[in-house]
């Protein structure tokens, strides 16, 4: 008999791919005949990825590749999740660092979600994020990263933009994006928006866990002046050494 996957099992499931692929030991699954059907990234670093690819080639049917499909994306949105989103960004700001560009980091909060969560039901809810995940990556490049970070909240991540106005033109149309995902005559929530928060690598943070955090603070900022409104982070001046690197 089929089970439905309600939200509570989502979450579990959540919680269970993110320990495993954060897990630093090594581990597999085997079925039956003792064939490897789904290895975590340490157990694919530690034996190296040719090796990897041999003993749990997923081009076969073996499981691996769907394994780790679930285990970087969130099961309710099939977006990347917090540990995709981590990873990446890890990477992006190494390349960003390596070429002198710029990062920006967008983190987006619905304004009114846990009305609808409460008044209309998690179902209703559930509904909501998917259609709020779809068409907020409708909106954006291909080559832009949105994430469910978690709960009802989502970070995009935007390499080399040309300038600071890059991200706020990606927020304008995320924002809009939100409104109509909100107004869709399915989704029975009319009253959601969004509040953004932007923060910019190097000119607001150095690394991954600033660069969140001052983004989540700013967008706190833009919900405590009314919500539907984004809002670039506040910092410091560049230090003199980023100054002469950057110009």
């Amino acid at each position: 008999m089929k089970r439905r996957l309600n939200r509570k099992h989502a979450r579990e499931l959540e919680a269970i791919e993110l320990a495993l692929t954060r897990s630093p030991a090594a581990l597999v699954v085997t079925d039956a005949r003792h064939r490897i059907v789904a290895a975590n990234p340490a157990y694919q670093r530690l034996i190296g990825p040719r090796a990897a690819a041999e003993a749990c080639p997923g081009a076969s049917g073996c499981g691996c590749a769907g394994w780790r499909h679930l285990a970087e994306h969130d099961a309710l949105t099939g977006l990347p999740n917090r540990a995709q989103l981590e990873s990446e960004l890890a990477r992006a700001l190494a390349r960003a660092a390596r070429h002198r560009q710029r990062l920006a980091v967008l983190f987006v909060d619905p304004d009114g979600f846990k009305q609808v969560n409460d008044g209309e039901g998690h179902a209703c809810g559930d509904g909501l994020l998917r259609k709020l995940g779809a068409r907020m990556r409708a909106t954006l490049r291909g080559e832009d990263l949105l994430a469910r970070y978690g709960g009802d909240e989502f970070v995009v991540l935007i390499e080399a933009p040309r300038q600071p106005a890059d991200a706020a033109v990606a927020a304008m149309a995320l924002l809009d994006a939100v409104k109509d995902a909100a107004a869709d005559p399915g989704a029975l929530a009319p009253r959601v928006t969004a509040s953004i928060g932007i923060a910019m690598y190097p000119d607001h943070a150095g690394d991954a866990a600033q660069l969140l955090g001052v983004a989540d603070a700013a967008m706190y900022g833009a919900k405590r002046a009314g919500g539907d409104a984004f809002a670039f982070a506040d910092a410091p001046a560049l230090p003199r050494a980023a100054r002469a690197r950057w110009g």
